[in-house]
């Protein structure tokens, strides 16, 4: 008998310390979570509000600006010399003269016509008024014609632009603005452009395989270009395994200045023809039994046709692989790779499917980058995305997700918590946050969404505040720098992270 006990306790403890992750009902993956005991104080009174500023970078906006490109801030002064800023749609904007200017969904700005307009906010009975000029009208215009293209009924076309005495002479950060597209019979027409918001206009043009770049100013309103097909390099891509084919490239122009624009990407072409210059280069391409996500730099292209050729002493091959303990079902669809060059951030997503089912072998760079993630299908419905806890890759290596997942959350010492007040909690400890939260696999791979591979909407991750009356649930927006608002009752509160 003493025999049975013995076995039957020794069963026990296996089992105790080797319970497998089950899936919950709906198939998502359960998290165990610690627990942080907090104190939320009674919020400090604001004194009474005493001024309203509505702030614009820009006193003089242009007609052609699109409404989501001048947005306003609210700042508010407190009798007490303090200030902070409020949510602009909570302010209550009028406008002068709605001929000049409009005021679209309550909050945003639309320029009509040159005028001067004055807008008027109005927040908790407190005024404040902001004067505006609008200048200029939209109808300039330019046309490009193709040579050597037989067909152009597609085009694919990225616009920019450097503002007007602006003291940044290549910044092409600016992209939000309304250019219209006419067929014509042998290319096409652009218009509505405002002359006097713009010193020069950047852009491409592709055409199936062939790209153009384009530098338009005034004196060529009206005018049309010639886009020549004969003035294009070929690019030939050769990689260090056999029978590999590119699916993707996305050039980056370099200009004299090291600033970066965006040329375009091909997908699914057999050929690829640019103007000759300097270009970063993000290229993806599939083999037999391994992927390439490779970003080539400082390529010159100088030839009318050009080798690139890809060596494997500068790659490593990733090995993706799963590992779950119980009966979940993991998927790996894709990874991403991201890193920024002279203030550009390059951004690759490759999917890891093909008709022939997955393929987990991925060339990288040997580098460091600021992002390495991927997108885990969970049980054929929940799709988790997940960062990799290191982003250096110098040599061949393995990497594994699995599905016991355990969420890290604490509160740093001596740090006032306030009922409402909306707090910070970032995956890694930083100097703006309140906090960590983190939610991590067996393998350290942090979660940072979770969503439903159908309608991809994400599933609410909760914080539980418990308290001696009350407990709490409330939502937090993500889980990479994650923000949530504190219950409204002062109290002491145990707090831990579910996601159901």
């Amino acid at each position: 008998m003493k025999k049975f006990v013995g076995m039957l306790l020794t069963a026990l403890l296996i089992l105790s310390f080797s319970v497998p992750s089950m899936a919950s009902a709906n198939g998502l993956l359960p998290v165990k979570s610690n627990s942080a005991t907090i104190k939320i104080e009674s919020a400090p009174k604001k004194s009474k509000i005493t001024k309203l500023e509505l702030i614009l970078d820009n006193k003089t906006i242009y007609v052609g600006d699109s409404q989501y490109d001048n947005y306003l801030d609210a700042k508010v002064t407190y009798q007490d010399k303090t200030y902070g800023y409020v949510p602009i749609e909570d302010v209550k904007l009028t406008s002068s003269s709605s001929k000049i200017l409009k005021i679209v969904d309550g909050r945003f700005l639309l320029p009509v016509k040159s005028g001067k307009v004055t807008i008027t906010g109005t927040y908790k009975g407190v005024k404040g008024k902001l004067s505006l000029t609008v200048k200029g009208s939209a109808n300039g215009e330019f046309s490009v014609a193709f040579k050597g293209i037989e067909n152009a009924n597609y085009i694919d076309t990225y616009f920019t632009y450097v503002k007007k005495n602006s003291s940044k002479k290549t910044d092409y950060s600016y992209r939000n603005f309304n250019i219209k597209e006419t067929k014509t019979s042998n290319g096409y027409k652009f218009s509505g452009l405002n002359w006097d918001k713009y010193s020069t206009i950047y852009g491409t043009i592709r055409v199936e395989d062939k790209v153009f770049y384009l530098e338009v100013n005034k004196k060529q309103n009206k005018k049309t270009i010639t886009l020549d097909a004969a003035s294009l390099s070929e690019i030939i891509i050769n990689y260090p395994t056999k029978d590999v084919q590119t699916t993707n490239l996305s050039i980056t122009k370099i200009d004299s200045n090291k600033k970066m624009l965006h040329l375009g990407s091909f997908y699914g072409e057999s050929k690829f023809f640019v103007p000759k210059g300097t270009y970063n280069m993000q290229v993806q391409a599939k083999g037999s039994e391994k992927y390439y996500n490779l970003y080539l730099k400082s390529q010159k292209i100088d030839d009318k046709k050009q080798s690139i050729n890809i060596s494997s002493k500068n790659l490593s091959l990733i090995s993706f692989t799963t590992k779950p303990s119980g009966s979940n079902k993991l998927d790996i669809q894709s990874i991403g790779a991201a890193f920024n060059f002279n203030n550009f951030n390059h951004l690759s997503s490759l999917s890891l499917y093909d008709s022939n089912g997955p393929v987990t072998n991925v060339y990288l760079n040997n580098m460091t980058y600021t992002e390495l993630s991927s997108n885990v299908l969970v049980n054929d419905n929940w799709v988790y995305e997940y960062q990799l806890p290191s982003n250096k890759v110098s040599k061949n290596m393995k990497v594994t997700f699995g599905d016991q997942l355990k969420a890290s959350i604490s509160f740093k010492k001596n740090t006032k918590l306030y009922a409402g007040q909306r707090i910070y909690l970032p995956a890694s400890s930083s100097n703006w946050g309140s906090g960590v939260l983190n939610v991590k696999d067996q393998y350290g791979n942090y979660v940072t969404r979770v969503y439903n591979q159908k309608d991809y909407k994400s599933e609410s991750a909760v914080l539980v505040f418990k308290g001696s009356k009350k407990t709490y649930r409330i939502p937090i927006n993500d889980l990479t720098y994650g923000t949530v608002t504190l219950p409204t009752v002062p109290g002491t509160y145990k707090v831990t992270f579910e996601m159901k």
